[in-house]
């Protein structure tokens, strides 16, 4: 008997908590993520800091009881001044839970916890002409060379959010979120490569000339050991 009363108090707490309506709104708008990172002293990167200008992209399912569950995504474009003063592709993605600690038909605030993982990365090509002249180390005379210089640096991450959701029509609604995240480990990659096209003879040099070579000039990997990323965004939803 007693145990037949625990089941029916469990049945009828969980009835509880999705009797009514959900929230499921969705969010878009634009982010300013900020990431400070430190890597191994043997790399000599020392401690990396990016701020990037993003696109979010995300949803909230909130029972009617308040248990939430939240996920976003967030592609942008930043700049870490310490590896090289160029444009990078940044991206991030999280998916937590929490509880909505207002939930109305007009207003939701929740606060949630959550893990995911990001990627910054940044490419370059530049390419070098020259004119017919002496013999290379491979023996050809060089005509064109093209250098490729890449990095990227990935992570995993942790940390909460504070989302709040302002209702202003049926469908329409305004949102700005911040979430604050510990980087708990990651790694970064650098390499750079080179193409050489020329000749052999004057008369193909301008014209004719083909690839010859292909290699790495240089290339290392540094271990990710502390950092943290901290995310402001704002923007509208749709709430279904």
């Amino acid at each position: 008997m007693k145990k037949q009363i625990a089941i029916m108090s469990i049945l009828l707490s969980v009835s509880a908590c999705f009797a009514g309506e959900f929230a499921l709104p969705a969010f878009m708008g634009l982010g300013i993520p900020t990431m400070e990172a430190k890597f191994e002293e043997s790399s000599g990167l020392g401690t990396v800091k990016q701020t990037a200008f993003s696109y979010d992209v995300g949803m909230l399912i909130t029972l009617p009881a308040g248990f939430t569950i939240r996920w976003a995504c967030d592609v942008g474009l930043g700049i870490a001044k310490e590896i090289k003063n160029d444009i990078r592709c940044d991206f991030g993605f999280d998916l937590g839970a929490g509880w909505a600690f207002v939930n109305t038909d007009r207003f939701l605030l929740a606060a949630t916890a959550s893990l995911g993982f990001g990627f910054s990365a940044f490419k370059d090509d530049t390419t070098y002409t020259y004119s017919w002249g002496s013999e290379d180390i491979y023996g050809y005379h060089l005509r064109k060379r093209t250098v490729t210089t890449s990095d990227s640096w990935g992570w995993f991450q942790g940390g909460a959010e504070l989302t709040a959701i302002i209702r202003l029509g049926d469908w329409f609604a305004l949102y700005g979120t911040v979430s604050l995240r510990k980087v708990f480990t990651g790694s970064y990659e650098y390499s750079q490569s080179e193409v050489r096209y020329g000749s052999l003879s004057q008369a193909y040099f301008y014209n004719g000339y083909y690839q010859y070579h292909s290699g790495t000039i240089d290339a290392w990997k540094a271990e990710l050991t502390d950092g943290w990323r901290i995310t402001p965004a704002f923007g509208i939803a749709l709430w279904f």
